[in-house]
This record gives structure tokens, sequence and C-alpha cells, in this order.
């Protein structure tokens, strides 16, 4: 029997905790832990058995995962993180959503978009200043309240306001200024 078939037959118990590949890629078997390397001796996966938790890292480069024709699915009991030092992106067709509250938290929210439309039962803002800018504003109700504290003031090149019923006006004291002519047009004018 050579040498050779003797190793064969007979592994050292240290040897047979590591596995090569040709390039240089090893894996192996380190207490609880089956760790994966690659050919310059950096980790790139890591499973432990006794917490049941496993890691792939990328040492050098890109990490992809990849299903060309089929899908992705990452699944977990409990949370899924996301984390990045820089930015996170998402390119689809499509992007849904399903959850029982969805939170946001950021110092600047933008958002691009050629229609916005939103459906909800109530619908809540609370901002220190809002302002809008719109080729046209649209705005269909029931009811409108508005309850403004200090001053509520309509700049405009015209005002017109078309009201069906009644118009009802209650002030502390009312002034009406016009430059040129003012017209009241009624079957009744009454005063007083």
């Amino acid at each position: 029997m050579t040498r050779q078939a003797a190793l064969r037959l007979y592994p050292d118990p240290k040897e047979s905790e590591r596995v090569h590949t040709p390039r240089g890629a090893s894996a192996t078997a380190e207490g609880e832990r089956l760790v994966v390397r690659d050919a310059r001796g950096a980790i790139v996966v890591v499973y432990d058995a006794e917490a049941g938790s496993a890691t792939i890292v990328a040492p050098v480069g890109d990490l992809r995962l990849a299903a060309p024709t089929g899908s992705v699915v990452i699944e977990a009991g409990e949370d899924v993180e996301l984390s990045s030092r820089r930015t996170v992106r998402t390119r689809a067709v499509a992007v849904e959503s399903d959850a029982d509250v969805t939170r946001f938290r950021s110092k600047a929210l933008e958002v691009v978009t050629g229609v916005w439309q939103t459906t909800a039962r109530t619908v809540v803002h609370g901002v220190g200043s809002w302002s809008l800018g719109a080729e046209r504003v649209l705005e269909r109700a029931n009811d409108v309240v508005r309850a403004v504290q200090g001053l509520m003031e309509t700049r405009a090149g015209r005002v017109r306001t078309v009201v069906q019923d009644t118009t009802q006006v209650r002030s502390g004291s009312t002034s009406i200024s016009s430059k040129e002519d003012t017209f009241i047009d009624g079957r009744r004018v009454l005063l007083g």
C-alpha cells in the first residue's frame, strides 16, 4: 500500500474538517459553525448551528441575489432590516406594500410622480407650515369648515362666489371698500 493510499484510508482528523476547491476556496467546521472562505481566506458564509443563524458576506465587490426565471423570497419570523451607508434603491414595474401600519421617518421627503391618488377614510396633517403651488386647485366636498385663530386672507386677481341658497356674513364689524363703483342688486335691499 502506498503512502498516498494510506492517507486516503486514514485521513488526518484536522484535514477532514476542511474542504478545498482547486482555486483555493475552503469550507471548515469550527465548533458549531460552518465557515466558507474565499481564496484569500476572507469569510463569505457562516452558519452557526447553535444559534441557528447564517451570514453571507461579500468581502470585496457586490452581493447579488438573482433568480432570472423565478422569484426571490425573503421570509422572516421576526423583523427584516435593510441598512446601507449610502442609498437604498427600488426599481420595479409596480411596488406593493400590505401592512397594518406603515411608518416613514425622514428629515426630507421628495416625491416626483405623474399622478398622486390617495384614498382614505381619514387624513390628518400636522405641519408647521403648509405651502401649495398649483396651476389649478379644485375642491369638492359636502361640507367645508375652516377654523382660523388669526388672519385669513385671500389675494386674487378676481373673486367670484356662486351660492344657490343663502349667504350669511356675521362679524363684529364689516368694511367694504372699492376704488370704483359698488353695486348691490336685488329684488329688495333691506338695511338696518
